[in-house]
């Protein structure tokens, strides 16, 4: 999911809008009545580069550090100016191509209380979750292998030569889920960046 980008627009992370903006999400709505939105971003747009200004000089006077918190970009030519954590991507619905915007990294704090009801839900199952470079977690173990023995077997389906045997691991050694595996590099703030 993510914002469609229309003539020139400013793309601003909600995490900010809570934290700055008066009133938070339900100010910023108030005020911009019309403003595209995902789960984790708002887009304000307008036609006009004189009302353009007006709409980021408004949201500066109200509290928001644009440049720590979002993105330009045209409907055109794609981002205008960056953020590391909004990815711009160009799609192509058969007539003519756009651009969307969505957020692939939060604030620190922001993607833990949004993780927590992930993590507590495998907890609550029996998986092991760590985060790579944990000072917590214990060494890793070697990787589980099958175990192959040779025996005589009757029957033209494996020849007769051997048998595999299964290894089944315990819950506590299954793998760490894969999202586990993203925890944010490139992200600002994270690893120490």
């Amino acid at each position: 999911m993510g914002i469609r980008i229309v003539f020139q627009m400013v793309v601003i992370k909600k995490s900010a809008v809570r934290k700055h903006y008066p009133d938070g999400e339900a100010g910023f709505r108030n005020t911009y009545p019309f403003a595209a939105e995902d789960r984790y971003l708002f887009g304000v747009g307008s036609m006009s580069d004189g009302e353009f200004g007006e709409i980021l000089q408004a949201l500066t006077a109200a509290g928001l550090d644009l440049p720590g918190c979002a993105a330009i970009a045209d409907c055109h030519q794609g981002p205008v100016k960056v953020r590391p954590d909004i990815l711009f991507t160009q799609f192509s619905d058969g007539f003519a191509p756009y651009w969307e915007a969505r957020l692939i990294c939060d604030d620190s704090e922001e993607m833990e209380a949004e993780g927590a009801p992930i993590v507590q839900w495998l907890m609550e199952r029996g998986w092991a979750f760590s985060l790579p470079d944990d000072p917590r977690e214990p060494p890793k173990k070697a990787p589980a292998k099958a175990k192959v023995t040779r025996a005589k077997i009757p029957g033209p389906w494996l020849g007769g030569a051997g048998v595999l045997i299964p290894f089944r691991p315990k819950l506590a050694d299954s793998p760490a889920p894969a999202a586990a595996e993203g925890t944010g590099e490139g992200c600002p703030g994270r690893n120490g960046e």
